[in-house]
């Protein structure tokens, strides 16, 4: 049964090279750090791990409880991460799922198909669907529920009162 010790965590499954990139610098900007283990960046009690493929996310997946994963849908090489779901909601059931694709509707029918093979087909409701070239939007929903409304980012100060 996967574990969180004194960390919240989210993981980040893209096989792009490119767009992993984008989201380790959208991840600095807001003030996130590198950890000594590759892919790994921490802020505030938050680590955030990456998998570049289906089998790097199942091992994620089996280690640790996720409260919010960003899930590419295409992995590459004919492999889509849909039957990676199942395991997902086993073991990080309130996770926040954001599912990414270049086409939604093939992957929601194929989301939907594992999820009624591992009888959890009531689940489906609470996947979200997400642009897969918007990082940047998810690095900021990511943001705000790192740092909620009533907190600053890292390295404002409050504005004096007039």
């Amino acid at each position: 049964m996967p574990m969180n010790i004194d960390n919240q965590y989210i993981l980040i499954v893209e096989d792009e090279a490119l767009l992993r990139m984008l989201y380790e610098d959208a991840l600095e900007e807001v003030g996130f750090k590198q950890d000594v283990a590759p892919f790994d960046y921490q802020l505030d009690g938050w680590v955030v791990h990456f998998a570049a493929n289906k089998e790097q996310a199942a091992e994620h997946i089996k280690r640790f409880v996720y409260e919010v994963v960003y899930l590419d849908h295409d992995l590459g090489n004919g492999k889509t991460s849909a039957s990676l779901v199942p395991q997902l909601l086993r073991a990080s059931p309130n996770c926040e799922l954001f599912l990414a694709s270049s086409n939604p509707e093939k992957q929601s029918t194929e989301v939907l198909a594992e999820l009624t093979k591992a009888n959890m087909a009531a689940l489906a409701a609470q996947l979200k669907s997400h642009n897969k070239n918007d990082v940047r939007g998810f690095i900021a929903h990511m943001n705000s529920k790192i740092r909620p409304a009533n907190h600053l980012p890292a390295g404002e100060q409050p504005s004096p009162k007039t």
